[in-house]
């Protein structure tokens, strides 16, 4: 069964209570439990407001905000988070009014470790089966969405597509006229979502349905604080526009920004979903913010881009607009504007497989094309020539990006590419250019993986300079751009051990260096290396060495 990682933050106004909690689950591995803390409502508030969370283990009685003024002011922005109160005051009006919320336990702070781990393993069961009756109601949100005018989805298409649109105040103006549900007066956020692989969804009503069930899902993370209104082409790419509630317009911290920083925040979530329980995997991107109707055509090509070429090679894949260094951005920027070469769709289509490394996708239209121009073996004709040139034009441009001869490319004779009638054939022509073809799909493998080692050497850096600073899996993700199950993946496939394994092992190596050093003393060692308390770190080293500090030091003296 694939797993799902719930969001769940500890509240307690008693810094003890809120670290304690946080260890013990931190060892409950099979929960799959992304951790957060916070030491008051108000600053559980604050964060939730901008972080969707799964599941928030509170405190009943805290002081400024209370765990159930706190659990209403949640629920109105996040209906199906789960909530369990841990309190030390036994009194029942306290149980009756938390427990009115859908939803929601309530344990003392008296009882066993193991019956907290077991009321939030149930809090898990639920928010599955959240999502199970989502899916499940799936097949009647299609049935809706199909009486949606089909014009309004059109013209959409055509204001985001139509590189230089004529009219594009008429095509609004139009738009409105359908009863669009968003507002052409307000900005509008947009979230661009590809589908890597289908599974098991092999015709168009099954994922005609799937793609509906994905905008159920996004709806579910954005909850009442915006309206979203989807668009899917059939093909696996989906754009959603997504604008601010009303409701929100009176809050002091731009809304629209707080979208944009939620979705970010939930795009992680979105994908493991989407693979638990529609069983298709899926990478998205999201806008770093909202944009105008007039300038959303142009931040539509640029997410598109990012996702469809800049990473086409790469799966499963959580991208942030905002995230995104310069070079990244660029590195294809001037790809081809096949709007307004329509005449040429096929073989601008030819050029974007070899742009995002799609061989198998290169190799099916090259051999279709190669078809179209006829079987006139003897000698080669004006349709052959055309093709051939075009070809080597695309060529020629993919070698100019690099910059340099790819490395290999011995084979790579810039005269006989560019001279057709020194193949003799049009089968050698042909079988010419495949050679060429191979050869670029190979440099653009080795980039990847060159450009994935350098991320490893980022992350390796960071661990071995920031010991004592935030380690966690989210933190590092943002650090190098790329959400927490794509990065986990990588590392372990690049480097053959987890993410978390070389974290320890880093602070294990490091805790030895310091511990031979008698003039450090082992509580200045606990905080160079991150640790809450010394206890900690003693339980710590003991449980990787067998050995306390002191015993170690001992040893090593």
């Amino acid at each position: 069964m694939l797993s799902t990682m719930y969001k769940m933050l500890i509240v307690d106004d008693e810094r003890a209570i809120v670290n304690g909690l946080f260890r013990l689950f931190e060892e409950e591995s099979e929960l799959q439990l992304d951790l957060f803390r916070a030491y008051s409502g108000v600053e559980a508030y604050e964060l939730i407001r901008t972080q969707p969370m799964d599941i928030v283990l509170s405190d009943i009685r805290m002081p400024g905000m209370t765990g159930l003024e706190l659990q209403k002011k949640v629920k109105e922005l996040w209906p199906g988070c789960q909530f369990i109160f841990l309190t030390g005051f036994d009194e029942f009006h306290y149980v009756q009014e938390a427990l009115r919320n859908e939803g929601t336990d309530y344990i003392l702070k008296t009882e066993e470790d193991s019956t907290i781990v077991l009321s939030v393993g149930k809090a898990v069961e639920r928010l599955n089966k959240q999502l199970e009756i989502h899916i499940s109601m799936a097949e009647a949100a299609l049935k809706l969405k199909q009486a949606l005018p089909i014009l309004q989805k059109e013209l959409l298409w055509e204001f985001l597509q139509e590189e230089g649109a004529y009219n594009d105040s008429r095509l609004l103006r139009q738009i409105q006229e359908l009863d669009f549900p968003l507002s052409l007066d307000r900005e509008v956020l947009l979230m661009v979502a590809r589908v890597d692989e289908w599974g098991n969804k092999t015709n168009t009503s099954d994922r005609m349905l799937m793609l509906y069930a994905m905008t159920n899902i996004v709806k579910e993370y954005l909850g009442s604080t915006a309206e979203l209104y989807p668009l899917a082409n059939g093909q696996g790419e989906v754009v959603w526009l997504i604008q601010d509630s009303q409701m929100l317009a009176a809050e002091t911290v731009s809304s629209s920004k707080r979208i944009a920083l939620l979705m970010n925040n939930a795009s992680e979530s979105i994908l493991e979903a989407c693979k638990r329980y529609l069983g298709i995997t899926i990478s998205l991107i999201v806008a770093s913010e909202a944009v105008s109707w007039e300038t959303c055509r142009v931040k539509f090509n640029r997410l598109r881009r990012l996702l469809f070429v800049n990473h086409a090679m790469r799966r499963e894949l959580a991208l942030s607009e905002a995230n995104l260094t310069k070079a990244e951005e660029g590195l294809h920027a001037e790809s081809p504007d096949t709007s307004a070469q329509r005449q040429q769709r096929k073989m601008l289509l030819l050029d974007t497989y070899l742009e995002t490394g799609q061989r198998e996708a290169f190799n099916e239209l090259f051999y279709e094309l190669v078809r179209l121009t006829g079987e006139n073996e003897a000698e080669i004709d004006v349709v052959q020539m055309h093709l051939y040139y075009g070809i080597v034009t695309l060529f020629l441009s993919y070698l100019h990006q690099l910059g340099q001869p790819p490395k290999g490319g011995s084979q790579l004779d810039i005269r006989r590419l560019t001279h057709m009638e020194q193949h003799g054939s049009w089968a050698g022509a042909v079988q010419y250019l495949q050679g060429i073809a191979d050869l670029l799909f190979s440099v653009k493998n080795d980039d990847l993986d060159e450009r994935d080692r350098e991320v490893i050497r980022k992350i390796k850096r960071y661990v071995e300079q920031n010991l004592a600073g935030d380690l966690s899996l989210t933190h590092i993700a943002d650090l190098v751009g790329f959400n927490r199950s794509y990065l986990s993946r990588l590392y372990k496939q690049k480097t053959g051990e987890g993410l978390s394994e070389y974290i320890l092992d880093m602070r294990l190596k490091k805790a030895k260096e310091l511990l031979r050093q008698p003039a450090i003393k082992i509580h200045e060692i606990s905080e160079a290396l991150g640790f809450e308390s010394a206890a900690y770190f003693t339980r710590f080293f003991k449980k990787m060495t067998n050995l306390t500090p002191t015993e170690f030091r001992e040893l090593n003296q």
